[in-house]
């Protein structure tokens, strides 16, 4: 029986203990997220030593102050109240009154400012936090390699950029503000131990009594709180984002309803959660004035039952501990109040924490070459590469671009196409083998100073909210050109829809480009890649919703950038791309399988007479 009492007190103390070293942990990790912040934080605090020592020095003076007015005080046995009511004896009344006005003037003016500067702080600090997380977030997203970046969901998302960086700017608010807040309480003991150790007793009793009876009611509601506010945040930002992205989608197939309703419930528990939350946050203030009050009752109760010289001993050590807790109620209650908000957010700092060291564990690394801005040659030497948790890539890729070559590369869905381009603008790096430019590995270059002599146009047209000049100026560091944007306009056969929008190169294109068609959209991609004009140039289905004769006018602007000396690589099917090309590139399972002009190729290979046999109808009708 003892053995198993014995064994059950040691589960409770290591409970107890991996509490506390997960509560510390938590506070080490928001003060970590915070480290750019701490002249921020330890200002804070400074001013919080500043208000609670007015706050002491106000009852030091108001108390012995009072007393000099009575002949028989209550407080006269209390050593330091009465010391200092002595030193204001020997003056008149009038003088006591006017000087202690003066000073606490003082007091008034140098706690109203300290006030202030607090309250503004205290909002102003989470803000600055959440900005600088939401910043880091959104740059580890974008300077880690993409199978990291890839694999986060639209529902995490949401919580590293936005709700994980505002709940990290509020847990380091309820930190300080309970830390400020134990500090006051602390001061305050320290100045009740000056006074009398009876008072100091009681308030002991006070805090420690109030503080389990309050934790035990409310710890497991606040530790359960912490994990739904997550897991709720998240399903309604994944939801949502589903939602919009395919609004489209979701009303062709009738589900409008359906995903209403799905939003709906998602919002009412995010509200429950909140609510509950709000209403274990307020009990703090009512839980411990009701404590006092049930206190004071008892003290009053106990002096009616002593002798009268017992009673007024009583009613003195009452009457400090009614200012005491006065005093003291506001502190204890923020302290309450910041440790179950930092219990509430202590998960999110956990994550947040946890996915900027993955993030920089996964960061893209860069290499020390410069390149400089010339024709260059391309070569994969046995390049091989897998999707994690797939077959498909590319094996044993060996080829050379050269300088102003035009390559087509075909092959079915899924040979290794578009891995290649992936390969060749480092977003995603070989498992084995070594591509170069101009005899450089591609890994030892300064990855911006390749992408600065490659443009992509790519199926996924990426579009801005944003106007056609900027949207075509995209990446350029100078002042758009907007004699060459016309231009470029006029190779990608998208002048005239642009002349017929109200507002021509200033018009808004909406988000993701809604207020284009898929082939203006993109055009205006094409026309991009003919402003930016780079050596090196990516082609992927370029014409693939375009109409023949808009199709038959691309294909000569882009066979003129070929013979500008610009290098062409273009995922192709349609059969002007192709036999405008110098060479073609045949891949099968992400194996090149034949290479050669288009003519020969038809002649001479079967795999690709068979690919290629409608398409090259087409061009002949």
């Amino acid at each position: 029986m003892l053995g198993q009492t014995a064994k059950r007190l040691r589960n409770k103390v290591s409970a107890k203990l991996a509490s506390i070293r997960g509560t510390l942990e938590v506070v080490l990790l928001t003060l970590r997220l915070a480290e750019g912040h701490r002249g921020f934080v330890f200002g804070y605090i400074l001013l919080a030593i500043i208000n609670a020592a007015t706050e002491s020095f106000s009852i030091m003076l108001i108390v012995p102050l009072l007393q000099s007015f009575s002949s028989d005080s209550i407080f006269a046995g209390v050593p330091v109240l009465d010391s200092v009511g002595q030193l204001l004896l020997p003056f008149e009344p009038e003088v006591r009154l006017r000087w202690v006005a003066v000073i606490l003037l003082g007091i008034i003016l140098v706690k109203s400012a300290v006030q202030y500067f607090t309250e503004v702080m205290i909002y102003i600090l989470p803000l600055r936090l959440e900005r600088d997380l939401r910043m880091r977030a959104f740059a580890a997203m974008m300077e880690s390699r993409l199978s990291f970046a890839e694999g986060i969901s639209t529902g995490d998302i949401g919580n590293y950029t936005a709700s994980f960086p505002a709940r990290a700017g509020l847990a380091l608010r309820f930190l300080i503000q309970g830390t400020a807040a134990a500090i006051t309480i602390i001061i305050m003991l320290a100045l009740f131990i000056a006074i009398t150790p009876s008072a100091l007793m009681g308030l002991a009793g006070f805090v420690i009594i109030g503080s389990i009876l309050f934790k035990r009611l409310t710890g497991p509601l606040a530790s359960r709180l912490d994990m739904e506010m997550t897991e709720s945040q998240r399903d309604f930002t994944q939801a949502y984002f589903e939602a919009v992205n395919n609004k489209r989608t979701i009303r062709i197939f009738n589900a409008t309803d359906t995903f209403l309703t799905r939003i709906n419930k998602l919002l009412e528990r995010l509200r429950g959660v909140q609510t509950q939350t709000i209403a274990v946050q307020n009990a703090t203030y009512p839980f411990f004035a009701t404590l006092s009050g049930v206190l004071v009752c008892g003290l009053v109760l106990m002096a009616s039952f002593a002798s009268p010289d017992q009673a007024q001993a009583l009613l003195g050590v009452l009457l400090l501990f009614l200012v005491a807790s006065a005093r003291m109620l506001g502190p204890f209650s923020v302290a309450h109040i910041a440790r179950m908000h930092f219990s509430i957010h202590a998960d999110p700092v956990r994550k947040m924490d946890f996915f900027l060291k993955e993030a920089a564990r996964n960061r893209d690394t860069d290499g020390e070459i410069v390149l400089p801005r010339a024709a260059q040659e391309i070569t994969f030497s046995d390049v091989s590469f897998e999707y994690p948790g797939s077959r498909a890539g590319v094996k044993d890729l060996d080829f050379s671009v050269r300088p102003g070559e035009f390559l087509a590369i075909v092959g079915p869905s899924g040979s290794g196409k578009s891995t290649i381009f992936h390969l060749l603008s480092r977003l995603r790096r070989p498992d084995q083998g070594e591509i170069s430019i101009n005899g450089h590995p591609l890994n030892d270059l300064k990855i911006r100073s390749w992408w600065d002599q490659l443009c992509i146009v790519s199926q996924d047209v990426p579009i801005f909210n944003a106007t056609v000049r900027e949207n075509i100026h995209f990446g350029k560091t100078d002042e758009p050109d907007d004699g060459r944007i016309w231009v470029a306009l006029e190779n990608a056969v998208a002048a005239d829809f642009v002349r017929r929008m109200p507002e021509g190169l200033d018009s808004p294109l909406g988000e993701f480009g809604s207020n284009l068609s898929g082939g203006e959209r993109q055009r205006l991609a094409l026309a991009r890649a003919f402003y930016h004009r780079t050596p090196v140039i990516l082609l992927d289905e370029v014409t693939s919703q375009l109409d023949a004769e808009t199709e038959q006018r691309i294909a000569e602007s882009i066979t003129k950038l070929h013979s500008d000396n610009h290098t062409i690589i273009a995922i192709a099917h349609r059969p002007k791309t192709i036999r405008g090309a110098d060479r073609v590139l045949v891949l099968r399972d992400g194996r090149v399988v034949a290479s050669g002009d288009h003519d020969t190729l038809l002649a001479e290979n079967e795999f690709y007479r068979d690919m290629a046999g409608p398409v090259e109808t087409m061009a002949r009708s």
